[in-house]
């Protein structure tokens, strides 16, 4: 192992992002969202009787459906982890800071002597990532291309811009990354590191001595992974900077169906419009002298008619909604798991 003239450097750091809201202030998934069930207008104005030129007033049926609403359990925001200070190897030197307030993991079995292993390399650090991972019954990460693409930028970004950071200098972190490269998450995270490293084992057990850095690397949500590491000078020192960017896709619970909610909406600006002419054949109704029994009537006939369309129309659109919003709550429940 290379040492520097004063101490190993060894420097990791942690993040795990869970997201509601992205960065553009929409929600990571517009339609979870649950929909409002329609209200049901007061239809049903009676027609006007004759009786020798004796007029009744006007009256509305009293039975009218009262508006409903449905709701269903949204993804809460969690707060974004943070190392509360930088993790230090084993066996590094006693000035090295550790994350406290963690439980000392508990050691994993022997491992043997793998013979593609013993140079640093992205494809050594994912295999013993996956080898821990299935040591403590979870199953192994795929590598996917486009969080291979957002480590090795991130890794490169460091590089040029000489920080080691979860953010970096123009304020861009992880979930920024993924987004720009067009990556649909529930979960992110990332874990860095820097430092004299030998091996890809050396590496991963670095981070695996960090409580932070084993929490994401054995975080059971996670399904897949991007990894990148580079040799460079970083602050006057040849060190190396290594990145893991681990990621659950949206993908992996049941979406919504965005036919039903295409549907649900060209339904609601339907009943809208509909509800208009309802509010002006209303207001026609109280134009007409009721003296004149014809027009009256066959204004009333109108405008029953389309209430009863409406009616109709609502009803479908109630139940559209309640089919739409408990497909939410099961994405919901699978995006909280």
């Amino acid at each position: 192992m290379r040492f520097f003239p004063l101490a190993t450097v060894i420097v990791l750091a942690i993040i795990v992002v869970f997201v509601v809201p992205d960065r553009q202030g929409e929600t990571i998934f517009d339609a979870l969202k649950p929909a409002q069930t329609p209200s049901f207008p007061n239809l049903l104005v009676e027609r006007q009787s004759l009786q020798n030129s004796s007029h009744s007033p006007i009256g509305s049926s009293s039975s009218a459906e009262t508006a409903a609403s449905s709701s269903s359990s949204q993804v809460r925001p969690v707060q974004t982890q943070t190392a509360p200070a930088l993790a230090s190897n084993a066996g590094t030197s006693s000035n090295d800071h550790v994350l406290s307030n963690e439980k000392t993991a508990e050691p994993v079995a022997p491992l043997p002597s793998p013979q593609s292993y013993e140079q640093l390399s992205a494809q050594g650090v994912l295999e013993w990532t996956n080898y821990y991972r299935e040591q403590n019954g979870l199953p192994p990460l795929k590598l996917n291309s486009t969080l291979v693409t957002a480590a090795t930028l991130k890794v490169y970004d460091m590089f040029q811009k000489q920080y080691f950071e979860h953010v970096s200098p123009d304020g861009k972190d992880i979930s920024d990354v993924v987004t720009n490269l067009g990556y649909q998450y529930i979960t992110v995270g990332e874990n860095l590191a820097l430092g004299d490293f030998v091996s890809s084992k050396d590496l991963v057990d670095a981070w695996m001595n960090s409580p932070g850095h084993r929490a994401n690397i054995l975080n059971k949500s996670y399904e897949e992974i991007g990894v990148a590491l580079k040799y460079g000078k970083f602050n006057g020192r040849d060190v190396w900077l290594a990145a893991q960017e681990f990621g659950r896709p949206r993908s992996s619970c049941p979406m919504p169906d965005q036919n039903l909610k295409s549907q649900i909406e060209m339904d609601q600006d339907r009943t809208s419009d509909l509800s208009s002419q309802l509010d002006a054949l209303h207001a026609s109704l109280q134009q007409i002298s009721k003296s004149d029994v014809s027009e009256y009537n066959a204004k009333i006939d109108e405008y029953n008619a389309l209430a009863k369309q409406i009616n109709q129309l609502n009803q479908t659109l109630k139940e559209f909604i309640n089919e739409y919003n408990a497909q939410v709550e099961t994405f919901n429940t699978c995006a909280a798991e």
